[in-house]
This record gives structure tokens, sequence and C-alpha cells, in this order.
């Protein structure tokens, strides 16, 4: 690939502008958000540098699309300050799914959402399953942890992804059962107050609700 960034600019700070792509704002947020997380960007670097991509069927993966970009911007920040086209990153995105692929406005966390999802799914490596010997003795967190981590282990995940538990009590018996799930992207609400910090959103989100009948 032409434009491939390697190792040698590792823990670069990558500050550009990304041409608006008729309304492609929405990307070039999560794109610019990306670009500040150094450990996915050395991550990416290092797979270009390995060429983990560079066989025949890479050239339609977002991942590699995405590899491209960043040689692209790293060649650009080198010569001067003219924002980056994203076209052809648009495009992938767009053959991948077809939701971006015209040049309306989406939902930010959308993409964001489908970008994660999608390297995961193009990066990640399958362990063999886990045996029911090598979980016991362990939390069921850790246990559902190690599961999904069978079946989803990479970057991404190491980086962006959590896991919720949530649970149910009854108030008659006093019966209390534990569900776990895994989740990349978090909707925070907003308290109604004029002023509020991200530790008040996270206590408003995980605040113990009644269910009403409707719901039991």
């Amino acid at each position: 690939l032409n434009n491939t960034p390697n190792s040698t600019h590792q823990n670069r700070e990558l500050i550009v502008g990304i041409h608006n792509q008729s309304n492609s704002c929405y990307i070039n947020s999560i794109l610019q958000s990306l670009l500040g997380t150094t450990e996915l960007i050395d991550a990416f670097l290092k797979i270009s540098s390995n060429d983990v991509l560079f066989h025949p069927s890479s050239t339609t993966m977002v991942s590699t699309g995405f590899i491209k970009l960043l040689g692209n911007i790293i060649a650009s920040s080198n010569k001067s300050d003219s924002p980056i086209n994203i076209e052809e990153f648009k495009r992938v995105c767009g053959n991948k799914c077809s939701k971006f692929k015209d040049n309306e406005q989406e939902d930010c966390a959308e993409f964001c959402q489908f970008l994660l999802d999608t390297f995961n799914d193009e990066l990640k490596v399958k362990w063999n399953t886990a045996k029911q010997s090598q979980l016991n003795g362990i939390s069921p967190s850790d246990q559902e942890w190690l599961k999904y981590l069978a079946q989803n282990n990479s970057i991404i995940t190491q980086l962006f992804v959590g896991q919720l538990s949530s649970i149910l009590h009854c108030l008659n018996c006093g019966a209390s059962s534990t569900t776990y799930q895994t989740f990349s992207v978090l909707s925070l609400p907003t308290p109604p107050v004029e002023l509020c910090n991200i530790m008040e959103c996270f206590r408003q989100c995980f605040r113990p609700h009644d269910l009403g009948p409707s719901n039991q």
C-alpha cells in the first residue's frame, strides 16, 4: 500500500484537519477522537509495519482503509497544514455498511459503534473455547469476560470494551439474579441540573430502578 505508516511514527501526536465530504462531520469527529487515542494508533502502525493486513482480501477491509488513511495523515503532517481528504475511507465504510454510503448526515455514536465493531471483527484473534476446569474458582463476571475474550480478543477489546452487570432483586422473596453484558459505547443520561460532572452522569445511569408490573 502506498503511503503506509511505519513504527517510526509511533507516539507522534497526530493533529490534522479533515475535509468535510458532504455532511461527513459525524465521521470526522470520530476519526479525530481515534487519532487522539495513542494506544490505538500505535497498534495500527504495528499492524501495518508487520504486513498483517497485506493480503488479497484486505483491500476491502475497513482496517486497511484506516491504515491507508493514517499513512496519508502522517505524510501530510510532514508537508503542509492542508486538511485531509477522507473520500476513499468513506467509500470503504459505505461498501461495508450502505447506511454510510450516501452524503446524508448520520448519527456520530452509530458510526463510532460501526467502526469499533468492524475493527474488532477484522482484527480479533479467537482463542480455544475455555474449558470448564479453567473457569472454576473465578468470579462469574470473570467467567463471562473470559468467554467473551475467547471469541473477541483484539486491540479494540483491550481499549474500548467493558462489562456491565445487571442485578434483579425481588422485593417479595428476596431472590436475586445477575446478568453480564459487554459494551463499547455507553450512553450516559445528564441529570436535570444546570451544571454536572461526568461522575454524576455515571451515578444517574447506574442508580437503582423499580420495575413496574409491566416490566416484571
